[in-house]
Order: structure tokens, then sequence, then C-alpha cells
């Protein structure tokens, strides 16, 4: 049986950190509160199975990067096998262009594995006060009565998946306890002196650094031949403190998607857009594609845009057209058992029955 969509609660506030189930889902501010239109989410996920499944999972889950998920499923076997040093908790480094799969690789992880996903937008604690709401601030600053973010989080789930996203774009401040945290699995917080040891938890970072080297990092042949020494020398050539670079377990460049990698992103999605509407309205629907919408969807489409470009052009185009045809039946009260998507004139067609 299929899991369960994803259902928002509202009802949890910055202070509650009790522990939740696997799938629990945090996305927090600068302020310390809950982002507007996000709160927390919990997500379904698989129950755990051996890791020699991940790589399978994680290609098809993120289309066109098989490199990134080889790595992350070394990496881990590494661990596993005991090869890991000391207590340092498992890390990586996701480089590339936007809308290539980084934070959904993260989030794939995170469901594959049946832990907590932690996302903090590092955008919101690019300057030194917002980034004491994440580490906490010296006694005597502002805000120093309230304890840090991340510890809080950790303490409640030492096993998440933490995705620092675009962590170039984060205050100095925010780096060192993360060091801390990458060499020796804990980290304290400035506030209170609070300590959260979390050696097992998984740790990713995203960045958009190396945008044009991922437009030329691909031989003829379609392999990456960026090898993880050349990305670590490359982001702390763009700015990226050294200390931090090295820590990582693992470091890897999204590839750019090409057309052909493109089109493989706009069929998944086009399938993923419309089984969930099926799910969402209950219905159980035969579904066909007639080859041409790809198309001419994916005319829509700018490589340099990645994934969101797709995820627009579907629902501009495929979910109007869907739209005009379904809301009929619904005011109806008929429930459709099949559809089918053509291309006709130029434009996207569907049609129900």
């Amino acid at each position: 049986a299929r899991a369960s969509q994803p259902s928002v609660l509202r009802e949890g506030t910055p202070q509650d950190t009790q522990p939740r189930g696997p799938g629990y889902v945090h996305h927090w501010n600068a302020k310390g509160g809950s982002m507007e239109g996000e709160g927390r989410v919990r997500i379904p996920v698989r129950q755990a199975v051996p890791l020699n499944r991940l790589e399978e999972v994680l290609k098809a889950r993120v289309i066109g990067q098989d490199h990134v998920a080889r790595a992350l499923v070394k990496g881990l076997l590494r661990r596993e096998a005991g090869l890991s040093v000391g207590n340092r908790p498992f890390s990586a480094m996701f480089a590339g262009p936007t809308g290539t799969g980084k934070t959904e690789m993260a989030k794939a992880l995170a469901e594959y594995l049946g832990r907590p996903f932690v996302r903090y937008d590092m955008n919101q604690y690019h300057d030194r006060h917002a980034a004491s709401a994440l580490v906490g601030s010296p006694p005597g600053y502002m805000g120093s009565e309230q304890p840090g973010r991340l510890v809080a989080d950790l303490n409640a789930h030492p096993d998440a998946v933490v995705l620092f996203d675009e962590i170039e774009k984060a205050h100095p401040q925010v780096l060192d306890p993360l060091l801390q945290l990458l060499d020796e699995g804990y980290t304290k917080e400035l506030s209170k002196g609070m300590v959260a040891h979390a050696p097992n938890c998984i740790l990713v970072f995203t960045t958009n650094l190396l945008y044009q080297e991922a437009w030329t990092a691909a031989s003829p042949s379609g392999e990456h031949r960026e090898d993880q020494a050349t990305v670590r020398q490359l982001l702390v050539s763009k700015g990226l403190r050294p200390e931090l670079v090295n820590r990582l377990s693992v470091v890897v460049m999204f590839k750019a998607f090409d057309k052909e990698t493109l089109e493989g992103v706009v069929r998944k999605q086009v399938s993923d857009y419309l089984r969930a509407w099926a799910k969402r309205e209950g219905l159980s629907v035969t579904i066909q594609v007639d080859p041409s919408v790809y198309q001419a969807l994916l005319a829509f489409c700018d490589t340099r845009f990645g994934a969101r470009d797709v995820q627009r052009a579907v629902e501009n185009y495929l979910g109007d057209a869907l739209a005009t045809a379904y809301l009929g039946f619904k005011q109806r009260g008929v429930r459709p058992s099949w559809l089918s998507a053509t291309l006709e004139g130029g434009e996207v067609v569907v049609r129900l029955n």
C-alpha cells in the first residue's frame, strides 16, 4: 500500500523539542519560529532496508545524479563497516547548480533510512543576530536567554538527517559549532552551555557554488570527471573555509542537466504529478501520456534552471488542462477512471472518461 500524503502539523512551537517519530521534518527561520507556509511536516517513510538497495532508490528518486548516489552509499558503507574516525558523524557536501536535486537527495536519504529530516535555510542566518538563533548568543548578549536551535533539535533528534541549505550564505559564527560537531560528534551552544551529542546524525550541506564548473565537468561520454579531491579544492578556491571542507566525509558536484537528463525529469514529474492528483482525489485512474506531451513540456524548460523549471511547466500546461477537464466531472459527482494527455494544435489536451 502506498504511504499517506504528508500532513502539516501546526501545533508545534519553537520550544517544542519532544522527540517525534521517523520522518518528522523541521523548517526553522532565523527568528527561531516556523517559516511561514512551511511549519512542521511529517513525511511518509519506508521501513529500514539494507544499504545495498539505497543506491538504486536514490537513482530512481533523483534523475541524472547517479555518481552522487554511488558516492553516498560508499561513504555510508565505510561508516557501517566501522571505518569512520572516532565519533565523527557521516557528512556530505552537495555542490552545483540550483534545481539539480541536492535537497531532494537529502530528503530521499532520510526517507529511505527512516530518520527525521531537519532543514535549515542558511539564507536566514546570514548576519550575526540571526546566526545566534541557531547556535546561541554568549551570556549578556541579546538573545542569550534562549538556547540555540541546533542543539535543541539535535538533542530531540540525535539520529536525524540535518540539511544546511546553501551553507555559503551562513554567517561565520555558525561554522565554529559545526566544525566541533563534524570533528567530535557533539556541539555546545553559546547561550546556556547546552551540549548535544549526535555522532549518529547525518549532516548534509548544499551550495550553489561551482555552478559554472558543473557545466564543464562532464566528458563527451557523459561521465563525471571531477573527483572529490578536485571538488574540495574548487570549493575552497570559491571561499568555503578549508577546515569545513576537509572535515566532510563525501564532497560531490551535481551535474548540470543536459536535454536527455531533463527529458527524464519531465517524464518522472509528469508521472508523479498525475499520480499525486489521483491519490488526493481518491481516484483509480489509468493514465496514458502521449510522447509528444513530454517533448512539448521539454520545449518550455531551460536546462539552466533544472527541475524547478520542469515543475513550473508541468503545473502551467498539464495542470491547467487537467483542471479544465476534471472540474466538470467533480461538480457532477462523476469519478473518472481513465486519463489521456495529448498534444493538439500545439496545446496540451487532457481527456477523462
